[in-house]
């Protein structure tokens, strides 16, 4: 069966109609559409304001305000126009709306004595017309100036602004720095290795680079790029538009970025590469479909799209070709051999630039590494002297297999020794491969359907030298998209993943180690594995914290990154345990945080006076633990009238811009702070009106 394929072509739909440019700050992008965001797609474009804030924001066409939003968080200041063909235009990080809007909030936020609100209006009720200034660029909700504009069809969906015709010039082809190939289940690799490998590119002409090495792969493997684009005028780096993937100049995959829904918007971290992120191997677009990634960009349109197989040297197939299984899944066979593959980039506006490469699909037992240490000087082997090599083992838990990584601080001259007991009765030996003349990679195959101890012996010696022996243990536990539980080795610690949690079935575990701080209520922090897997849904936590059920106040589940810095999850206390719900795996501790916010500074500072009689009232307050969350937990009373305050969370203060004038004299100002652990901080101050 022959691959067809209809790549979608290069550029999204445009509108006839000619749209007005949303700004006078600039006619440059910041922002693309669907550039990654933690968690979600960007939604829109940014355009430039040139680190400044006041320029005018324009209804790009006819229309009604339906709604408008004010939080400290996200969009900020932001107003929805829905325009008279359906279509909404979603304008952010406003500094402030147009006046009769801008009376409107307020009115709003004084009727229910918050900052944060939004309002929604009948289609009739409030109507703008082309041109007409709706606000001013801000910063509000992310601390950066610019204004961020999305479009949005009838159901809601935002698509690309850049189909609406907007100027914006682009001559620059976009970047490709580099592809990633990953083995995607057990009997897979890649040059050898069974993790994911990356390759760098070499330019070779403007727009066209090239991988300078064979990739040698076998079994199940998918293909992942490293690329940007930029515009003229701005260095800013955005996303690309289209992506194709070739074999043999055969179309195997593209993905079109035009338009997405936020029911989906999660799934960019299926889109991109989770795990090559989270090792810091930087952002990957993959070139094939991940389990659980149900968006609707990608051609071909089913499951596994772009997921290149080769499992027999004896195959039927010559050429890249489609295997149709039952259930309409298709499998992309690649037989045995040489191919050539080519990834092609492109922006909105059709600049192109290409990778090539050769890929081997050739079985591991064919794969030769030359890396043994047959090239080691006699100098060397003296300088040694009778110490044995020292070896480290690391373990990393994928969806069907364990990796064991083994190191050693010199080459070896033959390679050690790894066997791997499960639930102390089957044995397994795992054979290592040399990967580099002192690194060593094994894969041990999880069949089984549940938990099960594994203990690990790695054993290595050679004429001259003593033994090394290395013991490991560790609990794997089977989660299933059904759900699944991983417990720590004491027991304290517990993670439940409900149904849906997992998109597929995965492999966990739980290490435990001391770890001790001032605030620490257990001496050990418990780290959960596999923390480079996206979760569908969020597990619960629970931590023994017993001793403490006389006094559970402002205990709480922290994350410690590998800096030592503490993260508040959250925390409800029952029964002797601490619990939270996680939205991904970390190093977990339980902390009590037992001091107050910090009050650092109240303006006009204290027995100041001064002139102004509608001064800006400002606070500025931070917390060092669990933090402070929620405008109830931030109080600011001016002459015994609360305030209502915006809070800046980028530079840790809120303020009150004073409307009607104050008379001359003495005001107080009063400050409540809460953070999230319940600790109170209060402070009052005054300020005089007038001359003495």
């Amino acid at each position: 069966m022959l691959i067809v394929l209809m790549f979608l072509t290069a550029a999204g739909p445009v509108f006839s109609q000619e749209y007005l440019w949303p700004t006078d700050a600039s006619r440059l992008m910041t922002s693309s559409f669907c550039e990654y965001r933690a968690g979600h797609f960007h939604a829109g474009i940014d355009i430039k304001t040139w680190g400044r804030v006041g320029h005018k924001v324009f209804s790009i066409e006819n229309g009604s305000v339906v709604r408008i939003r004010v939080s400290p968080y996200g969009y900020g200041r932001a107003v929805y126009v829905r325009l008279e063909n359906g279509m909404t235009v979603v304008y952010a990080h406003l500094l402030r709306f147009a006046p009769p809007l801008e009376a409107i909030v307020k009115a709003e936020q004084k009727r229910r004595g918050r900052f944060a609100i939004q309002k929604y209006f009948n289609p009739l009720e409030f109507r703008v017309g082309r041109g007409e200034i709706i606000g001013y660029t801000g910063s509000s909700g992310n601390g950066v100036p610019h204004l961020h504009i999305d479009i949005r069809d009838e159901h809601d969906r935002p698509f690309n602004p850049l189909s609406l015709g907007f100027p914006i010039r682009d001559t620059i082809r976009p970047t490709i720095t580099a592809v990633a190939v990953s083995p995607l289940s057990h009997g897979s690799h890649v040059d050898g290795d069974f993790r994911p490998q990356v390759y760098r590119t070499r330019q070779v002409v403007k727009g066209t680079y090239v991988i300078d090495q064979v990739i040698r792969s076998w079994g199940r493997v998918g293909f992942a790029v490293s690329a940007h684009d930029r515009a003229d005028g701005a260095w800013n780096r955005f996303a690309p538009y289209t992506i194709r993937f070739f074999i043999d100049d055969v179309p195997v995959f593209s993905s079109r970025y035009d338009r997405f829904s936020f029911r989906e918007t999660h799934l960019v971290e299926l889109d991109r590469d989770y795990r090559l992120k989270h090792w810091g191997k930087g952002l990957f677009q993959k070139l094939y479909r991940d389990a659980g990634n149900t968006l609707s960009i990608y051609d071909p349109d089913s499951p596994e799209a772009g997921i290149l197989y080769c499992w027999t040297e004896e195959s039927e197939i010559d050429s890249v070709d489609y295997l149709d299984l039952n259930g309409g899944q298709d499998i992309l066979l690649v037989p045995p051999g040489y191919h050539a593959f080519r990834i092609e980039v492109l922006d909105y506006y059709g600049n192109s630039s290409n990778v090539r490469g050769v890929l081997r699909m050739l079985p591991l037992a064919k794969v030769r590494m030359n890396v043994t240490s047959a090239g080691v000087s006699e100098a060397e082997k003296i300088a040694w002297g009778e110490e044995p090599p020292r070896l480290t083992i690391e373990r990393h838990l994928f969806q069907d297999y364990v990796y064991f990584r083994v190191q050693a601080d010199r080459p070896l001259s033959m390679i050690p020794s790894l066997n791997v007991a499960v639930n102390s009765w089957k044995k397994s030996v795992v054979a290592l491969h040399a990967i580099s003349p002192d690194e060593y990679a094994g894969a041990l195959p999880w069949g089984l359907d549940q938990d099960a101890l594994m203990i690990s012996s790695l054993d290595y010696s050679e004429p001259g030298h003593d033994a090394v022996a290395l013991h490991d243990t560790l609990h794997v536990f089977r989660i299933t998209p059904e759900g699944g539980r991983i417990v720590s080795p004491d027991g304290a610690c517990r993670l439940d993943f409900p149904p849906d949690a997992a998109y597929e079935p995965l492999l966990g575990a739980c290490e435990q180690a001391y770890f001790e701080r001032e605030d620490s209520v257990i001496p050990v922090a418990y780290t959960v594995y596999p923390q480079d897997v996206l979760l569908k849904r969020s597990p619960q936590i629970r931590i023994a914290a017993h001793g403490h059920g006389e006094d559970p106040q402002g205990l709480g589940i922290y994350a410690i990154s590998s800096s030592g810095r503490a993260g508040y999850i959250g925390g409800s206390w029952e029964g002797g345990f601490v619990r939270a719900t996680v939205g991904s795996l970390n190093r977990f501790t339980v902390l009590q945080d037992t001091i107050p916010p910090e009050i650092t500074f109240i303006r006009p500072s204290m027995d100041s006076r001064i002139i102004d009689r509608t001064p800006q009232i400002a606070v500025g307050f931070e917390d060092t633990l669990s933090g402070i969350s929620g405008e109830e937990n931030y109080v600011v009373v001016l002459d015994n009238e609360r305030l209502i305050i915006e809070y800046v969370p980028s530079k840790d203060y809120g303020f009150h811009q004073v409307e009607t004038e104050l008379t001359e004299g003495e005001h107080t100002v009063e400050v409540r702070i809460v953070d999230r652990a319940g600790n109170v901080a209060e402070k009052r101050s005054r300020f005089f009106i007038g001359g003495r």
